[in-house]
């Protein structure tokens, strides 16, 4: 081999070198380089909830208590503990009627968390009221009838928290009549009306107080019950 022939050999040798140094062929070193991917981990799949379409059953009632019988108890005045209010107190006044009496009392189903349990009732009475009025003939006695409705309304949202408790988002309306409905006295009928909103924590199977009023005399309760049917 010439001289010049191991000159041009040792010169490829070295282009070669080079070549391989820098990360390949001239035209693999022209090549886009390939976006990295990375993939996320999807989210982690929500547990199934243990109480989907599970019925509440929620009992709402109003219950009148004579102070006087509450004292009696030794209940103190201010909701003060240990002396406060509690279910078994109003269970012994409504013992005696003249202590405390049920004054209405309505129902009303939910589903956790999807439907929300309604009720609406009402009534109307009519008062006459006589009248003369003025004919060809003379005075003549007319008698006019004047409606008043009375009634109640119950809505309730039933949140189950554990096997035995449920949150109650409930409203609770109440109108009506003081004294004797049937009376025809011709004027107006006294009323009363009380209502009450909020959320409460029960437990199932146990009434609880959820909201209260006082007058001079007595006190007004509303009370709930929730059940959860076929369950234990």
């Amino acid at each position: 081999m010439t001289k010049h022939a191991k000159l041009s050999l040792a010169a490829i040798c070295l282009l070669a070198a080079a070549i391989v140094l820098a990360g390949g062929s001239p035209a693999a070193s022209q090549r886009p380089a390939r976006p990295t991917i990375v993939r996320e981990r999807g989210a982690e799949p929500q547990a199934e909830d243990p109480y989907a379409n599970v019925g509440v059953l929620v009992e709402a009632y109003v219950v009148k208590v004579e102070l006087a019988a509450l004292y009696e108890l030794r209940v103190s005045p201010l909701g003060q503990a240990p002396r406060a209010v509690s279910v078994e107190n109003i269970l012994t006044c409504l013992k005696s009627p003249e202590k405390a009496t049920v004054i209405t009392g309505t129902k009303a189903s939910g589903v956790h968390r999807s439907a929300r349990g309604r009720v609406r009732q009402s009534e109307t009475i009519y008062r006459s009221r006589a009248r003369m009025v003025p004919t060809r003939e003379g005075q003549v006695q007319t008698v006019d009838y004047t409606p008043y409705e009375s009634g109640r309304t119950f809505q309730v949202q039933p949140t189950i928290v554990a096997p035995n408790a449920v949150v109650l988002e409930y409203e609770f309306s109440y109108s009506g009549f003081r004294g004797n409905r049937e009376d025809n006295d011709e004027a107006p009928p006294d009323t009363v009306s009380w209502s009450w909103n909020g959320a409460a924590t029960v437990i199932t199977g146990m009434p609880t107080i959820v909201g209260a009023t006082q007058a001079e005399n007595s006190a007004i309760f509303l009370i709930l019950t929730a059940r959860i049917p076929n369950r234990p």
